[in-house]
């Protein structure tokens, strides 16, 4: 689904961002502020 703030994310989950696909790659709640192109430690590009 698209990336959204206040959701709990696993690893391995997969989200679009700004037309693009990332992988969760460490378990977290998003915050405002964290999206996947800004964290690179818990996003990476796919």
């Amino acid at each position: 689904g698209t990336w959204s703030a206040g959701t709990a994310y696993r690893v391995g989950d997969r989200v679009t961002y700004g037309g693009l696909a990332y992988e969760c790659v460490q378990a977290h709640t998003a915050l405002p502020g964290w999206e996947p192109p800004n964290v690179a430690a818990l996003w990476k590009r796919v």
